[in-house]
């Protein structure tokens, strides 16, 4: 018996057999419902010449049931069996023009035949695409990577057609979700390129890859639209991008919590070693070296050891100085080494030079966990290491300057005396190194705790110190552009202070985000010391934790408003003082919706005040942006609100630091550049005295710039073009204090390295005096 068709499957055959009918099916498949109209547009048919051969062809489709017309949009649209019809025509194309395969290189180094049904499944896997939308997306792609000449397909061109085509049809969310992150090729040249002329090793540029990736993520896939497009055009600069979702940026531990539990995990399956509390001063400071190397994997940068001396004060008692000595040597040499390969972090250790009233009274806890009494029983325990960590630290600089252990010396104005031996020594450790920082914990902020970076902790939140500045973290920050905030309401004719709280609500938006996406890391276990318990007691206060909102370019803002070159008097200090109640009253406003503990900072970053001072030159012109610097270096006051380069008196910038850290509650450091010859100890401790009680300052350093001679090991000071000792001059090394340590030059930007040139320098002697 032979085969025979039904009239119907001969109509429908007989309906695909022409090409213009074809391409009208193709056309409805690619493009969706479509009218008369557009589809001889699309066509390009001759609506006169052409209306009559197009309606007969139009008309067959219908009867073959191919196509249908939507009575309520007037337009068609394509039929199930239309599209099976599309489906043969292309099988049929297939198989009688095998030349046309298209062979694909895949990430398993194979080479695969093109299959169109994978890139519909990766739309409506990873993107979320509706299957029919899927499919127009994917036919097309198909036809576009046809008219390549090329010898094979790789799935990152594949992945580029496709986003095209969903650009095209403005499906720009899908897009995003469909991205490829990583780096062109040249972007990774470069990145090993400068690696390797700033000295940095291997694992460091794979970090810095990385970093990127995440970076594109957070900014494609994590942030609404209105904080990803603020951060790009430079509104405001988030900080740590590559580890937002990740990590926090910093970390001030509870030595207590070591020495009375040991160092446990959250994860209770972790491969990873659990340590006792220790018996002795030598397993104490193993101890601490264990808790530096496996807090350095869950933090971004800083972490904090506060009251160091005084924790530690009960594991000393009854031993000789020399083995005290010896103890603290060994420590910094092994933290040393972990933070440089760590990161870009560094660890501070807080030194008390008396016992604060806050830890008087409190359990000090000793061998093994156990309770030895109070804290105030071990004082000269206390103040005995104290002096054992500075004269170590000096120790470890008489060699190569240069070190990624930071002490901050804890002062308090009541008890500053130039007779304290103590007191002179972290002096003359300052004179020498360059390194302490020094904060001043007078009654009033007794329980301040301070990070190398300037990030402050007070007891400001829960109302109880130990909740509010220990086991507490800086969870992230963003860098608020206040020139931008003004060149655009003059532009857009608004408030200030109108754009100002849309602005703070929008940085606030993001930090909130990042303390979603910790708090899943640490539920996830991915941070597992940091989010580990012991007897219900989380160490990781994570809700407890800083969320730094920081003001760049203050100084440029003002003298925008003023329209004048700044003289750093009265008018300068109101409108300062104006800016900074105005943004702190929005930041309290707008952190009060997510019960958030947001604080104004005015700390430098590496790379916010660089960045949005290029995209506001760029944006505004060069004529109508306040920056400091040239064409070719431009950069924002980030520290404060005097910039380095101002030629004015010591007595007026501290003065007007003392006003900025008066109302940034997140976080300040005032930087003293001290003339490039050797200064006594006396000299900068009258500084002190000087700007804790004349000018208020909280938190401030001295910064001497050395050079260090690789052929003769001498250390000079300033910017000799020649080793003062040996002679030589390609064997130098310049140092300088970038931020919250002193670091070669040839790690620092070429924007901050140029500005560093024009440093205003200071001799104390006639300038305290004076």
């Amino acid at each position: 018996m032979g085969f025979t068709l039904s009239r119907r499957a001969l109509r429908v055959i007989k309906a695909f057999s022409s090409g213009l009918r074809l391409k009208i099916l193709n056309l409805l498949l690619l493009r969706g419902q479509l009218s008369y109209t557009e589809i001889m547009n699309e066509l390009k048919l001759n609506p006169v010449r052409d209306a009559g051969r197009f309606a007969y062809h139009l008309k067959l489709l219908l009867e073959s049931d191919l196509i249908e017309l939507d009575p309520s949009t007037k337009r068609y649209r394509l039929t199930d069996l239309g599209r099976r019809v599309i489906d043969v025509t292309e099988d049929i194309e297939s198989k009688v023009s095998p030349h046309r395969r298209m062979l694909v290189r895949t990430s398993k180094a194979s080479l695969e035949e093109f299959d169109r049904n994978k890139i519909v499944n990766s739309l409506v896997k990873e993107a979320n695409v509706p299957l029919e939308e899927a499919q127009r997306v994917a036919r097309e792609a198909e036809r576009r990577l046809q008219r390549f000449k090329t010898r094979y397909l790789t799935a990152p061109l594949i992945r580029e057609v496709v986003n095209a085509v969903l650009l095209e049809r403005g499906l720009e969310e899908y897009r995003h979700k469909l991205t490829r992150l990583g780096l062109p090729v040249y972007d990774v040249t470069n990145l090993i390129k400068s690696a390797s002329g700033r000295g940095v090793d291997v694992d460091s540029i794979v970090r810095s890859a990385g970093e990127k990736v995440f970076a594109e993520y957070t900014l494609l896939n994590v942030f609404p639209r209105d904080v990803a497009d603020a951060h790009l055009s430079g509104t405001f600069h988030i900080e740590n991008l590559g580890n937002w979702i990740l990590k926090p940026d910093g970390f001030v531990h509870d030595l207590r919590f070591l020495f009375r539990y040991g160092i446990r995990f959250a994860d209770t399956y972790s491969t990873k070693t659990i340590y006792p509390p220790p018996k002795s001063y030598e397993e104490a400071l193993q101890s601490l070296v264990k808790l530096v190397y496996v807090t350095a994997g869950e933090v971004v940068g800083e972490q904090t050891l506060p009251h160091f001396n005084v924790f530690l004060a009960p594991f000393i008692k009854g031993l000789k100085e020399e083995e005290i000595l010896e103890g603290v040597r060994g420590f910094l040499t092994m933290v040393n080494g972990i933070q440089a390969e760590s990161g870009p972090g560094v660890l501070s250790i807080g030194l008390d030079l008396s016992i604060p009233k806050s830890l008087a009274e409190e359990e000090a806890y000793g061998m093994g966990g156990e309770a030895l009494g109070s804290y105030a029983e071990f004082t000269d325990e206390s103040l005995t290491l104290a002096s054992a960590v500075m004269e170590a630290f000096l120790e470890h600089y008489k060699g190569k300057p240069g070190i990624n252990v930071i002490p901050i010396v804890n002062l308090q104005k009541e008890n500053l005396n130039s007779e304290d031996g103590l007191l002179y020594k972290a002096h003359e450790l300052a004179a020498e190194t360059s390194l302490p920082l020094f904060a001043d914990q007078s009654k009033s902020r007794e329980d301040l705790v301070y990070m190398a970076s300037g990030v402050r902790f007070n007891c400001d939140w829960t109302g109880d110190w130990e909740l509010d500045t220990l086991r507490v973290g800086v969870l992230g920050r963003v860098d608020l552009n206040l020139p931008r905030l003004y060149y655009d309401s003059r532009e857009e004719g608004r408030r200030f202070e109108v754009l100002l709280d849309e602005r703070v609500e929008m940085a606030i938006r993001a930090l909130e985000i990042k303390y979603r996406a910790i708090n899943q890391r640490g539920e996830e276990g991915v941070i597992p010391f940091l989010f580990h318990t012991w007897s219900g007691d989380r160490y990781f206060h994570l809700r407890n934790s800083i969320r730094v909102l920081s003001i760049v370019g203050l100084n440029e803002v003002i003298a925008a408003i003023l329209d004048r070159e700044l003289k750093y008097g009265a008018e300068e200090a109101h409108l300062a003082e104006r800016i900074l109640k105005q943004t702190v009253k929005r930041i309290e406003e707008n952190a009060g919706v997510y019960n958030a503990r947001v604080r104004l900072s005015a700390y430098p970053h590496p790379e916010a005040a660089e960045r949005l001072a290029r995209l506001d030159v760029e944006r505004y012109g060069w004529s109508k942006v306040k920056v400091q610097g040239d064409k070719e270096h431009p950069i924002y006051t980030d520290s404060g609100l005097i910039p380095f380069s101002s030629d004015i008196p010591l007595k007026t910038r501290l003065r007007f630091e003392g006003l900025i850290q008066k109302y940034t509650g997140g976080g300040h450091l005032a930087v003293i550049q001290l003339e490039d010859v050797q200064h006594e100890p006396e000299e900068l401790l009258s500084a002190t005295i000087t700007a804790i009680k004349d000018f208020n300052l909280n938190l401030f350093t001295y910064n001497l710039e050395s050079t260090y001679c690789l052929a003769c090991g001498n250390k000079s000071y300033g910017s000799p073009f020649k080793c003062p000792k040996c002679g030589s001059a390609d064997t130098l090394i310049y140092y300088s204090r970038l931020f919250d340590r002193y670091l070669p030059l040839k790690y620092w930007t070429e924007v901050r390295a140029y500005h560093r040139r024009f440093y205003k320098k200071y001799k104390l002697k006639s300038e305290i005096k004076g």
